[in-house]
């Protein structure tokens, strides 16, 4: 995803950890690797890549007919992106932003083999790179498709409020914002395909971004004074909040990515959605699975251990060292294989749970985090440890290298001239798959931001907190 140089990230503190040489290899390795991934996203974008203006494709790779497609699921990851962008005050993506705009509101009235807008249409997962309808067999429906497309909607609309006259977000961007929220807010309990189109089922992801996606609905609509069905929509985002809960695996210490039952639940679905819901005025909350929760952070740890254990090229790795994650243990996609936006999710975690810290001032080991900790300092007791402390100071130094060496491992395996592809061979460490993907691309990019500071705007997480609190009272 782009970033201009300006909005390059500064340099954290090490601790020494990395060693002068290896910190130069990063702080090389991101500067060289920024304006690539962001040049390549916009060639992945619009007239650039074949496609109608704001359409984001998966890869413009020639010769592939099978990726010739926009996804709503990766495009959304593109767009929230660039509006990040546009709320620290880098404009120049404005107008592409508004043919984002133009691409949501079209792309939910396509009659599909989904339906039209008001019989599932919403969650078709892809179109042609013109918004035609793809005909072919596929996996459909995708139930986090209208809850992206409407996150996207209004994390723009928000922006829109806050710098310009509201009149087009309430005439033309509710209207659009409102069919999404309403269709979820019936629907939400269907089955779908998960994240990675593997297996029809009930979805931790899938869920998550279905509640955010009505919590902040709740918020704009109050903001802009339209009426809304409120009541069905708070009451629906209650019960998602509450069956998010069930998706924790406390014998594994993990956040079960689906309700597969030929899978263990381990799934590197869980860890990104914890960057994607990323909302630091939420703290450590575990009903949101903040990045520095307990809860996230033993799914972490638990995720990198099951990879630790399948791929070849993990053998020789120390266990204090990061390894390669793919997207789920039982995987045999391409052979099931390393990919990268996995390995930069990992870094982008814990660079947010680094910030989240020093911004609370503390952090806290609880039973079901001790694993993670204990693994950076084995002697670790439960309690909380204040930014002034030694053992504060001890740890989130570790983490922070633990974090730089993801990116470093990510840095390994990148292609000659910086082009990322899906992900690289388990065995040799080959380039694997199509490069110049649009994932991998945006991913890098986000670790980088993270690793630099950068903080999205809260999205009323904050609010699943209280209700936490109310239920337990």
């Amino acid at each position: 995803m782009m970033r201009l140089s300006t909005l390059l990230p500064a340099a954290l503190a090490t601790g020494s950890f990395l060693g002068q040489s290896r910190a130069s290899d990063l702080d090389d390795y991101i500067t060289t690797q920024t304006p690539i991934s962001e040049n390549g996203l916009l060639n992945n974008t619009g007239l650039s890549a074949g496609a109608a203006l704001g359409v984001v494709a998966v890869s413009t790779q020639i010769g592939i007919p099978e990726i010739a497609y926009t996804w709503i699921r990766d495009a959304a990851l593109v767009y929230d992106f660039w509006i990040d962008r546009l709320t620290l005050g880098d404009t120049t993506l404005r107008s592409t932003l508004d043919d984002m705009v133009a691409v949501l509101t079209k792309s939910q009235h396509v009659r599909s083999p989904s339906g039209n807008v008001t019989t599932g249409g919403l969650a078709e997962p892809r179109f042609h790179l013109d918004l035609s309808p793809d005909l072919g067999p596929f996996t459909r429906p995708e139930n986090d498709g209208p809850a992206l497309r409407a996150i996207n909607l209004m994390k723009y609309a928000n922006w829109l409020l806050d710098n310009e006259n509201g009149t087009w977000v309430y005439d033309n961007l509710w209207p659009a914002i409102d069919l999404n929220l309403n269709w979820i807010a019936y629907h939400w309990p269907e089955e779908s395909y998960e994240l990675w189109e593997t297996v029809y089922t009930q979805s931790y992801w899938t869920a998550a971004v279905q509640y955010r996606m009505l919590t902040m609905g709740v918020a704009l609509g109050h903001r802009i004074k339209r009426d809304f069905d409120e009541i069905k929509y708070e009451g629906e985002a209650l019960k998602i909040l509450m069956y998010m809960q069930t998706f924790w695996d406390a014998e594994q210490g993990c956040m079960r990515g689906n309700t597969a039952a030929n899978r263990t639940g381990i799934d590197s679905a869980a860890l990104l959605l914890s960057i994607f819901n990323y909302d630091q005025s939420a703290g450590c909350d575990p009903l949101t699975f903040q990045p520095c929760s307990d809860r996230a952070l033993s799914n972490l740890k638990v995720t990198i251990d099951s990879f630790r254990r399948i791929y070849p090229i993990s053998s020789n790795i120390s266990v204090h060292k990061p390894v390669p994650i793919g997207l789920f243990p039982e995987d045999t996609t391409g052979g099931g294989q390393p990919w990268f936006f996995s390995i930069f999710g990992a870094a982008e975690q814990l660079y947010d749970a680094l910030w989240t810290w020093d911004a609370l001032g503390h952090l806290s080991v609880t039973p079901v985090s001790h694993a993670f900790f204990a693994s950076f300092a084995p002697n670790i007791t439960l309690g909380v440890y204040a930014k002034a402390s030694q053992t504060y100071r001890n740890l989130t130094d570790a983490i922070r290298t633990y974090a730089d060496e993801f990116i470093l491992l990510c840095a390994q395996y990148t292609p000659p001239g910086s082009v990322l592809v899906q992900g690289f061979d388990k065995v040799s460490g080959a380039p694997f798959g199509v490069p110049g993907l649009s994932r991998s691309l945006s991913a890098s990019l986000t670790a980088f931001n993270a690793r630099g500071g950068l903080v999205p705007a809260p999205w009323g997480a904050v609010n699943a907190i209280y209700i936490g609190a109310a239920e337990e009272s």
